[in-house]
């Protein structure tokens, strides 16, 4: 017989025997070469202008890592491109030297051969490159700045370059945000995969934090039947299919730590609501963990949730403040 847990006992479980969490999803640059749709929607404009060309220091890195023994996978991802960043292959070494695992999350752009064999020889573990259209035209509009084929000609790439250097890392997965403007074309990104010899497609539904994102969204009672549907066609074309479910429990079994060393829940509680709890280059990490504050955060979530992951869920503005009104007590700390 099946059996139903609670998500709380669920997170519980996530964080392991310490209490401690086991992910780390550090932000190593806010430079990037793309204007994606959604990044625009989220960070305004002058917001970006001053963001731009920041990049973790290895030094702050390097304090960061030792400030998290505990950790077992530390994902690269963020406003920025991580292969944009100066000491990133480093970073991944380091992880790897201690028997850690590792994944980036890119969008695909600079997989030329060099960054190909550094990536191999770094030791990386997953690489994940966002294509949220299998058309180019939509592909343009949803990642300006980036090209399909362009994008499809790195993956290539890197998948010979692997194969000549007879490495079996980093296990490529493609990347997709669900929205109104691929819903239609989500097969044909699987078929896609396919084509690439990309075992693993991740679809995620649009994270909407603003009221213009949220008609973007798809609606949850049609996830369901979408997920049945691609998991049926993902499994004949022998693809691993990760859909939709468990975001929010999968991301606060660990913390996100921005460029500049806040720890907040994750991006979206950050960018744009400015929630944190402390900064890692200033205090250690199980007095920002274990402050007040963030205890209160993830014992009482998901029942009690902050506007961000309200805003999260696509519920309409109205609903949002008057769950916010009665449930939630966070607030923007700059």
């Amino acid at each position: 017989m099946m059996k139903v847990f609670s998500a709380r006992w669920l997170l519980s479980k996530l964080r392991g025997s310490s209490g401690l969490p086991t992910l780390a999803t550090i932000e190593p640059t806010t430079r990037c070469n793309c204007r994606c749709l959604y990044c625009r929607a989220l960070i305004s404009k002058t917001e970006m202008s001053s963001l731009q060309g920041r990049d973790m220091t290895l030094e702050d890195f390097d304090m960061v890592l030792k400030k998290l023994p505990f950790i077992r996978r530390f994902e690269f991802v963020g406003l920025g491109e991580p292969f944009l960043h100066p000491h990133l292959f480093d970073m991944i070494a380091r992880i790897n030297q201690k028997g850690k695992r590792s994944c980036v999350s890119t969008n695909g752009t600079i997989l030329d051969e060099n960054t190909c064999v550094n990536i191999i020889q770094s030791g990386l573990d997953f690489l994940r490159v966002s294509i949220d259209s299998a058309d180019p035209d939509t592909f343009a509009k949803l990642r300006a700045g980036a090209e399909l084929q362009q994008v499809k000609a790195g993956v290539g790439r890197l998948v010979n370059v692997k194969r000549r250097m007879k490495s079996k890392t980093p296990r490529l997965i493609l990347s997709v945000v669900a929205s109104r403007e691929n819903q239609g074309e989500l097969k044909d990104i699987i078929r896609l995969a396919q084509s690439l010899e990309v075992p693993v497609v991740r679809i995620r539904n649009l994270y909407a934090p603003l009221p213009e994102m949220q008609k973007k969204k798809i609606p949850d009672l049609q996830n369901l039947k979408l997920v049945e549907e691609l998991t049926d066609f993902a499994q004949r074309l022998q693809i691993e299919l990760h859909t939709f479910a468990e975001e929010c429990l999968r991301d606060l079994r660990g913390v996100y730590i921005t460029v500049d060393g806040y720890v907040t829940p994750c991006i979206f509680a950050y960018y744009p609501e400015k929630i944190q709890f402390g900064n890692l280059l200033k205090e250690g990490f199980k007095s920002i963990w274990n402050s007040a504050e963030y205890e209160e955060f993830r014992r009482t979530f998901p029942e009690k949730t902050p506007r961000f992951c309200q805003l999260c869920k696509g519920l309409s503005t109205e609903e949002v403040t008057t769950s916010v009104r009665t449930t939630s007590s966070y607030s923007p700390v700059v």
